[in-house]
């Protein structure tokens, strides 16, 4: 062993210089002969993590300070006996834990990272850095939140565990014994609900910019613009995981993306709300209501409605750069141009056959829906007219999804309505809306096992008896055949072979 740190010593005393382009190079190196060694050239053992910056990994010392004890065994019986006590201890290197601390480099990290992309022995790369930042860019160099995805190992509905699929069943048998009847009587318990205390004042000094009078925006989560233009409010309140989590685990317990749930904008909000587009960072606006439904009016065009226009909403660029329309979605990718930020995507999807304080005919439409939020560290807003009925359900449904990836039954949708009014107030106006929140559940039960469709089947049939409600209660479709060359990107999530109905 003492071998060993005499050699590692020696390592650590060897002269670095800097070369023109920032690599440094190394002065008699301890195998090569004397020769100088430049970083920017450097040897497939290098490479390969065995060598790094002119210093040896512990392994590569051990395998040397052996391979010269061996040679001296060859001649003495005292080296061999050495090298027999060496070969019995337990060799930490042979793991990768070191044995003894290698000396500090002066370099700092983040240079020396910078000068040396393959150094893997020495450091984590940084994933902070400009050249991942690049990565979210198209081949035009705008932001594209489809390219910007996280992790959702463990969190995703549509790839559950084992241990996660024994959850839903669990959920399926609980709200099977309850039943539609038993959910829209439970609406009924506690369908006035609402946080207490129930402060409103910034809703009530903005009387103009409110679209109902009784559709309140509530103080305590309500968002604040803070761009520096005229007013700060704007009738929208975030649906997310709590910021004062007393730990991360505590942060992602209900949501792995942030929600803004907001009204329709009306003709004078339209600037503010693309003004919060920009502020919160969004990537995608879910608009679960049409301009006008059954002769009235419910929200203000406020996009491009032609492919290529642009729009200017006070210093703010909107311009429709594709379209994309399927049976239940016109699906619109828009660019983002504001002054001081990176032009960027926004990926806007109106569902177009959701009626008002309604359910819509199909629920695999919204896990899909869902998807594109779930995997982006972009915002999602979701809106419809009033920003409570249609849009606290479809943000509802993910919390009761991600309540059966997170935990075992039992679950209480009672405390998932409350949880949607302490952040929204009034969310899910209706019990066939509570009701369809259980009934998308069921839907993806009978998308992943096919032996549960006669179950569904007779959860859809009571849907449409005691609602009223014609619903989707099929089976799962066949696969279908892929249509005529689609953009890539409305289901880009992962290729889409449900027939949704």
């Amino acid at each position: 062993m003492k071998d060993v740190k005499n050699l590692l010593g020696s390592k650590n005393k060897k002269k670095r210089t800097q070369d023109d382009d920032g690599g440094g190079t190394v002065a008699g190196d301890g195998g090569g002969g004397g020769k100088a060694r430049t970083k920017n050239k450097r040897s497939d053992k290098e490479k390969k993590g065995t060598v790094h910056d002119g210093y040896c990994t512990l392994m590569d010392i051990v395998q040397r300070d052996q391979w010269s004890r061996r040679k001296k065994a060859e001649t003495s019986p005292a080296a061999a006996a050495t090298v027999a006590d060496a070969a019995a201890a337990p060799q930490e290197g042979a793991e990768g834990r070191p044995l003894v601390r290698k000396k500090e480099s002066k370099i700092q990290p983040s240079k020396m990272q910078k000068n040396d992309k393959d150094a893997t022995c020495m450091m984590q790369p940084d994933t902070d850095s400009k050249d991942e930042k690049k990565d979210i860019k198209d081949k035009d160099g705008i932001v594209d939140p489809e390219r910007d995805t996280k992790s959702i190992t463990g969190r995703d509905p549509d790839e559950m565990t084992p241990e996660q699929m024994n959850n839903l069943r669990g959920y399926i048998k609980q709200y099977e014994a309850l039943g539609v009847k038993g959910l829209l009587v439970e609406f009924e318990t506690i369908k006035t609900y609402n946080i207490v205390p129930f402060d409103t004042k910034a809703h009530e000094l903005n009387t103009s910019k409110n679209r109902y009078k009784d559709i309140f925006c509530i103080d305590v989560t309500r968002v604040k613009l803070n761009d520096g233009e005229d007013g700060d409010y704007v009738h929208a309140n975030y649906v997310k995981n709590e910021p004062d989590a007393k730990n991360e685990k505590d942060k992602e317990k209900y949501f792995m993306n942030d929600f803004i749930t907001t009204q329709g904008p009306i003709e004078g909000t339209v600037n503010d709300f693309w003004r919060l587009v920009v502020q919160e960072n969004v990537g995608y606006i879910f608009m679960l209501c049409s301009i006008v439904e059954l002769g009235k009016k419910k929200c203000e065009v406020y996009y491009p409605d032609t492919l290529k226009e642009t729009v200017s909403y006070l210093d703010i660029k909107v311009t429709l750069a594709d379209r994309h329309e399927d049976g239940h979605f016109i699906n619109s990718k828009l660019i983002l141009e504001a002054p001081g930020k990176a032009k960027r995507y926004v990926y806007h999807h109106y569902w177009k056959n959701w009626p008002d304080r309604g359910v819509p005919i199909t629920a695999l439409a919204g896990i899909r829906l869902l998807r594109h939020a779930r995997l982006s560290k972009f915002s999602t807003i979701v809106h419809c007219s009033a920003g409570v009925g249609r849009t606290g359900t479809l943000v509802a449904l993910e919390w009761l999804l991600q309540q059966i990836c997170m935990k075992p039954p039992p679950y209480d949708m009672k405390e998932m309505l409350k949880y949607m009014r302490n952040h929204r107030a009034h969310a899910i106006q209706t019990a066939p809306q509570y009701a369809y929140i259980a009934f998308a559940v069921f839907r993806l039960m009978a998308l992943k096992d096919t032996a549960f469709v006669p179950q569904f089947h007779k959860f859809s049939v009571d849907m449409q008896t005691h609602t009223g409600v014609k619903i989707d209660g099929g089976a799962p479709a066949a696969p279908a055949a892929p249509a005529a060359a689609p953009p890539p990107w409305p289901l880009r999530r992962r290729e889409d072979t449900i027939n949704i109905t």
